[in-house]
């Protein structure tokens, strides 16, 4: 049984506490400031913040809550009413499905949220030629933030990059308005709609929202639901895994973007299991599980690691690899300052969060 969720810290973070397969407690979250790592003991087991992902309640049967709300100087977090989760009212692209994108047993290089950090994107796509992944696919968000949307929209379409359709594509090309977006999201947002030549607009207008890897994967920048959707709490997740089980064939895996960061959950039966970038960085997926996995932000990274993220998914070994890459943080940065973005924009980049 879930224990509960707790707010620590002037961010008001999600937390909660998780046992892993070796019976291990971890405090996971996501941390949009550097917060350090808390931890705690009881009696042999080490516990932990570290910024996986909000909101999950995973299995610690048996741990009463309020002890830890005490060592974490926290406080209890309503959970969300069902009104408060449903999803706001959407434009949609000109196509919201997109074709299968290749044949089976090929090697996938997975990549997410460039947010028009040229920079990333380049060492990303040198690495990928490096190792030889047979296709590369983008999960949306392609522009935003940074400052060279133009030059990545042109990079994926030079390299014939498939990409879902981002919350951030969709309002940057005009189909939504930002106005949900954060202060600091919408000047970046308004910025990048009067930067954008119009060859590079449309192309965002006509991106899917999904696509389909091959039977039994999907490919969505939110969730299943809508692209907007952030997959970070027990009942969303939960509501993803039922839709997954209903597709006909059933979806085993979704590759999910948008958090910006590099997680995955494994579903087993009703019992969830965090994997993240901290693990090893390779690990195989198991037939008898579900899985929800995000590569990570090659352009804007927030698990408190600057590098570039993304993935590499061999579908003959059935085997996911996340991967890290330094890039040049300066110039990125100093671009988004002279341009006039906002500084924050700059900052973020060197903390990754």
């Amino acid at each position: 049984a879930p224990i509960g969720v707790y707010d620590v810290g002037h961010e008001d973070l999600p937390v909660c506490l998780v046992k892993d397969e070796e019976l291990h407690y971890k405090f996971c979250g996501v941390a949009h400031q550097p917060q350090g790592v808390l931890e705690a003991r009881q009696g042999r087991t080490s516990l932990c913040f570290q910024p996986l992902l909000g909101d999950v309640l995973l299995c610690a049967a048996g741990v009463p809550a309020e002890i830890w709300a005490g060592r974490l100087r926290g406080r209890e977090r309503r959970s969300p009413s069902k009104s408060e989760r449903e999803p706001r009212q959407r434009t949609t692209s000109r196509s919201c499905w997109a074709d299968t994108v290749g044949p089976s047993g090929m090697r996938y290089a997975i990549i997410s949220d460039i947010h028009s950090n040229l920079e990333a994107l380049e060492v990303v796509l040198r690495e990928i030629d490096r190792i030889g992944a047979d296709r590369i696919v983008s999960l949306g968000d392609v522009v935003g933030y940074n400052a060279n949307p133009n030059e990545c929209v042109r990079l994926l379409r030079d390299r014939d990059i498939p990409s879902l359709m981002g919350n951030h594509d969709a309002a940057a090309c005009g189909l939504e308005e930002p106005t949900d977006f954060n202060p600091i999201a919408r000047d970046a947002l308004l910025w990048t709609r009067q930067t954008l030549e119009p060859e590079h607009r449309d192309r965002l207008k006509g991106l899917p929202e999904q696509m389909i890897l091959t039977d039994g994967l999907r490919l969505a920048h939110g969730s299943l639901l809508y692209r907007d959707h952030y997959l970070s709490s027990h009942d969303d997740i939960m509501e993803n895994i039922r839709l997954m089980r209903a597709a006909d064939p059933e979806i085993r895996v979704l590759f999910f973007g948008h958090t910006h960061i590099q997680v995955a959950i494994a579903c087993h039966e009703e019992n969830l299991t965090v994997i993240s970038s901290t693990a090893p960085a390779r690990f195989s997926l198991r037939p008898d599980n579900l899985y929800l996995i995000n590569p990570g932000s090659v352009g804007q990274p927030r698990d408190r690691d600057p590098r570039c993220a993304f993935l590499l998914y061999d579908e003959e070994t059935a085997t996911v690899e996340f991967i890290r890459l330094p890039y040049d943080i300066r110039t990125c940065s100093e671009k988004i300052l002279s341009s006039g973005l906002p500084g924050r924009l700059a900052d973020r980049l060197h903390t990754g969060c």
